[in-house]
């Protein structure tokens, strides 16, 4: 099995259970996101840490909670029992952050630091021009540093540090413990449709 695989991390909202951030007196949500997604820039979260009710999206009451939860953008969110299975290989990787909600305890995992896996040389286009917060949909072919990858389980690069990378250990481990809720977007290598949509 080719160990240098790349995958985007993403939460499977189509089969799962999303969070939808509750109100507060005196904010907008977005005010509320915002102010939490500022905290998981490739940095430790200073302590004690804040972070927003959490509950329940009535819209999708009939689906089940996975063990990657779809609530904030830029935010990695496990189970409890997610958290667990991974700790042994990803807690190298960053911190995890218990966050309480109205039925129970969800785990946040702030990736830091951020590190310079991209390798711009063997890049099929330059990704400069899609740089932003998040790895857009489309996007050019990136190309990742090997020996920086093989290291690291799950990692966030400077040019999109709302996005979390992943490898094929943590794939794998995710997939042997029967864990739920994930989807796992190859990124690198390439696949063999230049015009894919992710």
């Amino acid at each position: 099995m080719n160990e240098m695989f790349v995958y985007r991390l993403k939460a499977d909202s189509k089969a799962y259970q999303d969070l939808i951030v509750s109100k507060q007196r005196g904010k907008t949500v977005p005010e509320i996101m915002r102010a939490f997604e500022d905290q998981f820039s490739g940095h430790p979260v200073p302590r004690p840490w804040s972070y927003p009710r959490l509950r329940r999206d009535p819209a999708e009451a009939r689906r089940p909670m996975g063990d990657l939860v779809r609530s904030l953008p830029g935010v990695t969110l496990f189970s409890e029992r997610a958290a667990e299975v991974m700790r042994p290989l990803i807690e190298r990787c960053g911190e995890f952050l218990p966050m309480d909600w109205e039925e129970g305890r969800l785990v946040a995992f702030n990736v830091c630091p951020l590190v310079d896996a991209i390798d711009f040389g063997r890049c099929k286009a330059d990704p400069k021009p899609f740089t932003g917060c998040w790895l857009p949909e489309m996007c050019p072919d990136l190309a990742f540093v090997d020996e920086v990858i093989a290291r690291t389980p799950i990692f966030k690069v400077p040019q999109y540090a709302g996005t979390a990378f992943v490898t094929e250990a943590f794939k794998r481990r995710w997939e042997e413990a029967g864990l739920e809720g994930a989807r796992f977007e190859r990124v690198w290598p390439w696949p063999a449709d230049p015009l894919r949509l992710w």
